[in-house]
């Protein structure tokens, strides 16, 4: 089977991805300080129950018995205050912040993740240096000892390195801003389609647009090299693959210092024959500790699985350099999460479905035991809910909601206790009336500095 350029590795992230994963519902309802929250975790695609140790650690954390026999669902209900529980993993807060004239709500949880982005993009940088050196490692298994290999080490050790640390850097800021783009877009009320005469933009067209830039600027790409390579990426021929092949063969030699009129040297005969190339990828890359580790970590999962071709370990490493794919590739984990809420938060990164009272997200996370790349997913909302009768007994109306109602909340757990009773004890003998405003405006807490006439 004919393979080539970047569909080869999504073919064999296809081919060994972990369909295996678990569905996370989950449901948060307020109660005053404290929040119910019933969990249903479900295992999809992959062995017939959930392990053993991950179903005692959620039971522990619900207050449960352990299961006793296998399970492929485990369902539970459970209150807690201030901290949600570590159930998915990540961390998570709730609070209500209770006044005479209604409550505010702040309910914040980040679902695994890592947001370290500076370790993050240490580490993609790292799998970029890996994916070189396999690559150095390759052609010099080749070509040591060749007229102008040593020149075109020194390239790929030196500037093909940079320019790769480069492009993996766009491609991270990429998957960083991911969650934010798809916030927007999920939270905006423009209309979904560019007005007439207008072009639509894309984050994943404009990253595009930057990094093949980038190659032209840098002399990897051309205008003959373009569309061969542009091809290449919507779908795979043999007749594409040969050209591809073609470009890297005079970009090599180039780089040994042969004249782009100059006929390609007969040490890179073999690189513009793809099935050579794969036998040469495979009989290298075995030998490598790269090859061994990534194998080790397939087998975790899939003990059972054959060992990998290693052209299909140097695509792979290249996938996870530049594009940030995991080994072996994992279908994510779900979580569908609602919150129930009396009104609309006035900050939230959900859905709001008024009808059945609640904000709901649908996130998808790196499997239990990973990081993942990029921003994590974080579920949050802001909302207050009115006092109604207090408000109408003092005001004669609802005179405080939403987000006035929400900073006065927080404006008065900001105060000192003292001036906390202070507060209540006057809005407690406050009457609706003609002098309800100037008795407002003229409050002052007993600490206040007296005001001075000029």
């Amino acid at each position: 089977m004919k393979r080539g350029g970047i569909f080869a590795a999504m073919l064999v992230m296809t081919l060994f991805a972990s369909c295996y994963h678990e569905e996370y519902t989950i449901e948060v309802t307020p109660r005053g300080p404290r929040m119910e929250r019933s969990l249903v975790v479900v295992a999809v695609d992959g062995p017939a129950s959930m392990p053993d140790e991950e179903v005692s650690r959620l039971a522990g954390l619900y207050g449960r018995p352990a299961a006793t026999e296998p399970t492929s669902r485990f369902a539970a209900r459970g209150t807690f205050a201030d901290r949600t529980p570590a159930d998915v993993g990540g961390a998570g807060f709730y609070r209500q912040y209770a006044t005479p004239m209604g409550c505010a709500y702040l309910y914040s949880e980040r679902f695994r993740g890592d947001d370290d982005l500076q370790g993050q993009l240490a580490r993609r940088l790292a799998a970029t240096d890996q994916a070189v050196d396999l690559l150095i490692g390759w052609l010099e298994s080749e070509l040591k000892g060749k007229d102008g290999w040593d020149r075109l080490r020194a390239f790929l050790d030196g500037q093909f390195r940079a320019d790769m640390r480069n492009l993996a850097t766009y491609m991270w800021s990429l998957r960083t801003a991911e969650r934010l783009i798809a916030l927007r877009e999920a939270t905006s009320s423009a209309p979904a389609s560019a007005p007439a005469g207008q072009s639509e933009q894309s984050p994943d067209a404009d990253i595009g647009w930057r990094m093949a830039h980038y190659l032209a600027e840098r002399g990897y790409l051309d205008a003959e090299t373009l569309p061969v390579f542009a091809t290449l990426t919507r779908g795979d021929s043999p007749g594409v693959t040969k050209a591809a092949l073609g470009a890297l063969q005079r970009l090599a030699a180039r780089k040994m210092g042969v004249g782009d009129a100059e006929p390609i040297p007969a040490a890179l005969a073999w690189l513009g024959d793809i099935d050579r190339v794969r036998a040469s990828l495979d009989k290298y890359v075995p030998t490598t500790k790269l090859y061994a580790g990534e194998q080790a970590e397939h087998r975790k999962d899939n003990p059972q699985a054959d060992a990998p071709a290693g052209s299909e370990v140097f695509l792979l490493a290249w996938s996870k350099g530049i594009a940030g794919a995991g080994p072996f590739g994992d279908t994510p984990d779900i979580v569908k999460l609602s919150l129930a809420a009396t009104t609309c938060p006035g900050t939230t990164g959900g859905t709001w479905d008024a009808e059945g009272g609640r904000v709901r997200w649908e996130l998808y996370i790196p499997q239990r035991g990973k990081t993942g790349e990029g921003l994590p997913a974080l579920a949050y909302a802001a909302w207050a809910e009115p006092d109604e009768a207090f408000q109408k007994a003092h005001f004669g109306r609802v005179v405080l909601g939403g987000g006035e109602l929400h900073r006065q909340c927080l404006w008065y757990h900001a105060l000192p206790a003292a001036q906390r009773k202070e507060w209540d004890a006057f809005v407690a003998a406050l009457t609706p009336g003609d002098g309800l405003a100037a008795k407002l405006a003229a409050f002052r807490f007993s600490t206040d500095a007296p005001e001075t006439r000029a």
